[in-house]
């Protein structure tokens, strides 16, 4: 019974942590095979913020996700450097509105309920007395992606671009997955954390 017990607890805990995951795919584009380990310094370009400032997209978010992506690089021992930096950062945020429609299926009385659960293939007449209610609803999303492009100062060139992308069926969500999806950038980012 214990046994049962601790099974399903960790189902449940797995299922919240992955059911907290806002941006579940990651794919990353960049030359694996340049030496980056001559680089130590960056700083981030301007980004423009969203002009509409709703709750899949503002400065909060933006200035978090930096904040994030500094300490990831804090991590591999690089410096910000707003005068003469080797990398350049630029963070891109995308956020496309989506929606689908579904029906919701209102209460059945008891008698219809009865006829539902006893239904026989033969009695096609029957299925015009359920007569269930429903109202057609839409459930509004966002698609959205954090995209962060790294680049070359000197040679002004691309470097590297970590994309985390997913469906936001809830804004708030969005705060709470945005360091672990950070970090899952990271963990693709060519440069390591250095080993303390």
């Amino acid at each position: 019974m214990k046994r049962i017990v601790i099974s399903i607890s960790a189902f449940l805990l797995l299922g919240l942590v992955v059911g907290c995951n806002v941006y579940r795919k990651v794919t990353v584009n960049g030359d694996r095979s340049f030496d980056y380990s001559e680089y130590s310094s960056y700083a981030w370009l301007p980004s423009a913020d969203s002009t509409e400032n709703n709750t899949y997209d503002n400065s909060t978010i933006r200035n978090g996700a930096r904040i994030f992506f500094n300490h990831c690089m804090r991590e591999r021992e690089f410096q910000v450097d707003t005068l003469t930096p080797d990398l350049l950062f630029k963070l891109e945020w995308v956020n496309i509105p989506k929606a689908f429609d579904y029906a919701e299926i209102g209460s059945v009385p008891t008698w219809k309920q009865d006829l539902i659960d006893n239904w026989h293939f033969d009695d096609v007449d029957a299925l015009d007395e359920w007569d269930i209610d429903y109202e057609m609803k839409t459930k509004e999303f966002s698609y959205g992606a954090i995209i962060l492009n790294i680049f070359d100062r000197q040679e002004k060139r691309l470097l590297w671009r970590g994309v985390a992308e997913g469906n936001i069926y809830d804004a708030d969500k969005i705060y709470d997955d945005l360091h672990p999806a950070v970090h899952r950038l990271m963990k693709k980012f060519p440069i390591k954390p250095k080993k303390k």
